[in-house]
């Protein structure tokens, strides 16, 4: 125990004589005590072995960070800069002197320097562990987490127990690994349980999780080694304002303050976790709150930057990560968010109803009039429902580049499963041409997130994550059945599993997933959980909830005054509501063969036999007869497949197969049916909605043509042919008005024959009445032309 070692120290450094030895061990006491929160001693300790004449540098820094603690940072800045100009006045460097150096260069914003002093003393004392953690942090600080980790491996390799490299590994690995990281913490607190930086990071998980009763309890026995830390109490409060205690807010939030006025750090925690819980206008006032408490915290500047782009205020958002790249330039979040923002320069704005689309100018044409048009539809649709009105206009980001979509938000490039994300007031989408053909449905993305939009601002943004998704996921499914989450199939088999989270700890499925799994199938079973509460207590309950949420009532108390029940109660009648939605699909694919096996056909027809309620077995057996292009003979068990579980969407489904035997035997009727089956219930086969499309448009079907062609573009916009396909058959139905924008974007796309495109633009300009129009278009298409 740190308070236990501290009193031997003491003992020790009390009864040697004042060698350099105990200059050293001095040092050591005056950190100790001040991590105990004994600030006073600790000064006392410092500053008279300071004044004995050889006192160690590392004597001069931990005096430094005294003076940090307590707020009186102008003097600890002064001390590192003696410091400093000192280093190398006092013989060969020794690895402690060399390890200040690089400390008081780090407090002095000098990270080269630092960066050369720590390394140094790492090799005058390959085994001195304190440089190596200094040395990491250096590396965290500068948001190098690659670098650090290295380095705290490094320091592990001496000493695999040292719990202050073990923290500064967790921290490095906490953005892209964070289960691997939270075992970590724990063997690390396990080794030491007075591990304060281990009391704050599982605190700072559960407040991510809006487990705030969990976050209070590490905080308290983070408090017990030092009830005077500003870091403790900063999160103290974070926690009392994310559950709406004001009062313990307040009390917390004056401590920290009291121990260090100029904390700037206590408003930036909280902003922070305010951030990770979408409360982006609470975030922003609490960042001005940290700069005007410490205007150096530059960091803050750097949050409140990226806060104030996800409420819209653009111009502001730019000054202030403008002030931070200037004093901390390795920040990439601060650089990507500005080169993003310079990009802004080349996306117009198209302006409806409660909307503003920032759209891409070579965009815009394609699709920004589709996207507006289906905005307004989802606020039709969706607002009355809710009985919702916007705070002021919504601001919709269509963003062409995925790596652009990702730093807008989270700062930096990737891959990422996100397809849109709503900030309140502003959504941030992929744009159609941002991610590969057929693999998501732009369409679905808008309207999912405006339905956030809605209950983030009737609750303030203080929906839980699990709610949130789980509405938006709801809805969805209403407005367009073939928009639902593919997941039957997976959400019955976590639930015979066992695996599907309680409703009290599904928002760990968003924050802490096991897997990519865990989160794709926790929107899908929140949704179930958001379906539950409609079909037992009636729609009302959804809306009575949102506004208790809006009251800053916790999730129990939410819970209990909606639905009578505890949340225990809660979480069983859940999982009884499921064992009855899923009794009857349970049973279908109760029966799977094995993977890894490849059955013969004379054992897959067995199988079926044997197993007449099976999806898969009859699956299986006519994947197989199609392999071998027997087709008669795979229509019946594909047909019974389908039948059995129409949903079914992956690749090799029933409908598909089924559709190309239809087609190579000229059952058009035949291959429609199953094409309409497989449409209704897939967002995102483009192949299959044009196929249909073109047999319909074949039959003369225009109004289903293009019924199935609106399903189409919403998948790729870009497409020509889709274009083309609705701006004839808009000609045909006699409506000139609608096939205009369908060659406006023909134009905006076609790259082969744009004199047809000219021409045909031209024609629909003329059958509605644009002369003017007209004769533009055609004076374009004869001036390209050849000859």
């Amino acid at each position: 125990m740190e308070q236990a070692d501290a009193t031997d120290l003491a003992q020790a450094a009390a009864g040697t004589s004042a060698t350099a030895d105990t200059g050293e061990m001095r040092a050591l006491l005056g950190r100790l005590l001040l991590r105990l929160g004994r600030y006073g001693e600790a000064e006392s300790v410092l500053t008279a072995t300071r004044s004995r004449e050889g006192g160690p540098a590392l004597v001069t820094v931990r005096l430094a960070e005294v003076n940090f603690t307590t707020g009186r940072t102008e003097e600890g800045l002064e001390l590192c800069r003696e410091v400093l100009r000192n280093t190398g006045s006092q013989g060969p460097p020794s690895a402690p002197n060399l390890m200040a150096a690089g400390l008081a260069a780090r407090y002095l914003e000098l990270s080269h320097e630092a960066n050369a002093f720590l390394g140094a003393a790492t090799r005058v004392d390959s085994e001195y562990l304190d440089a190596f953690v200094a040395w990491g942090r250096l590396f965290l600080d500068k948001h190098n987490r690659a670098e650090a980790t290295g380095i705290f491996e490094d320091a592990l390799k001496i000493d695999a127990g040292y719990p202050p490299a073990l923290i500064g590994l967790a921290e490095a690995l906490a953005e892209k690994q964070p289960l691997p990281a939270e075992a970590v913490v724990r063997k690390a607190l396990a080794i030491n349980p007075s591990l304060m930086e281990g009391r704050h990071f599982l605190a700072g998980l559960h407040l991510t999780d809006e487990a705030y009763d969990e976050a209070i309890g590490q905080l308290d026995q983070a408090l017990e080694v030092n009830p005077e830390s500003p870091g403790t109490h900063a999160l103290l409060a974070a926690a009392h304002h994310g559950q709406g205690r004001e009062a313990e807010f307040e009390a917390a939030r004056q401590r920290v303050l009291d121990i260090n006025p100029s904390y700037g750090r206590l408003y930036e925690i909280i902003a922070s976790h305010l951030t990770r819980r979408y409360r982006f206008r609470e975030s922003v006032e609490m960042g001005r709150r940290a700069i005007e408490t410490d205007p150096a915290l530059w960091s803050a500047y750097a949050g409140l930057g990226i806060s104030l782009t996800r409420v819209g205020e653009m111009d502001e958002a730019r000054r202030m990560l403008e002030q931070a790249f200037d004093r901390d330039p390795f920040d990439t979040r601060t650089y990507n968010t500005l080169e993003l923002l310079d990009s802004f320069e080349d996306f117009e704005t198209r302006e409806s109803g409660p909307f503003i689309l920032k759209i891409h100018r070579d965009e815009d044409a394609v699709y920004g009039e589709l996207a507006l048009d289906l905005l307004e539809e989802a606020h039709r649709t969706i607002a009355p429902r809710y009985g919702f009105t916007p705070n002021g206009p919504v601001l919709v980001e269509m963003l062409p580049d995925n790596d652009d979509f990702m730093v807008r938000i989270a700062g930096v490039p990737g891959t990422g499963g996100l397809l849109g994300v709503c900030f309140g007031e502003v959504v941030v989408a992929n744009s159609p041409r941002a991610r590969p053909k057929g693999t998501f449905n732009w369409g679905q993305t808008l309207w999912h997130e405006y339905i956030h939009v809605t209950h983030l601002q009737q609750t303030r943004n203080r929906i839980p994550r699990w709610l949130a998704e789980g509405i938006a996921v709801y809805e969805t499914r209403l407005a367009r059945p073939e928009w639902d989450m593919d997941l039957e199939a997976e959400f019955v088999e976590a639930a015979v599993q066992g695996e599907l989270l309680a409703v009290s700890e599904l928002n760990r499925g968003f924050t802490r997933p096991k897997s990519r799994n865990q989160i794709v199938l926790s929107y899908y079973q929140a949704s179930i959980v958001v379906e539950y509460i409609v079909d037992t207590f009636g729609f009302e309950a959804v809306r009575h909830m949102l506004d208790l949420y809006n009251r800053n009532r916790t999730t129990a108390e939410v819970v209990r005054e909606v639905t009578g029940r505890s949340m225990e109660d809660f979480d069983r009648a859940f999982v009884d509501y499921t064992e009855k939605r899923i009794a009857g699909l349970r049973r279908v694919l109760q029966f799977k063969p094995p993977r890894d096996e490849k059955p013969s056909m004379a054992e897959l027809e067995a199988m079926a036999a044997d197993h007449p309620e099976s999806f898969y077995a009859h699956l299986m057996l006519g994947q197989a007869l199609h392999m071998q292009q027997r087709y008669e003979e795979a229509i019946a068990p594909l047909e019974r497949a389908r039948t059995l579980y129409a949903n079914y969407t992956h690749a090799g489904n029933p409908h598909a197969l089924l559709a190309e035997i239809y087609l190579e035997q000229g059952n058009t009727e035949a291959a429609m049916e199953v094409l309409e089956a497989l449409t209704a219930v897939d967002e995102d086969d483009f192949e299959s909605c044009m196929t249909l499309a073109g047999l319909y448009a074949g039959k003369g079907r225009r109004g289903d043509a293009l019924r199935i062609l609106e399903r189409a573009v919403m998948i790729d916009p870009f497409d020509a042919g889709i274009r083309k396909m609705r701006a004839g058959l808009y000609e045909q139905d006699g409506r000139p008005d609608l096939a205009v924008p369908e060659y406006e974007a023909v134009l905006a796309v076609e790259t082969t024959d744009r004199v047809q495109a000219q021409y045909d633009l031209a024609r629909a300009y003329l059958a509605a009445g644009r002369k003017d129009d007209a004769r533009k278009a055609a004076l374009k298409a004869l001036e390209a032309a050849p000859g």
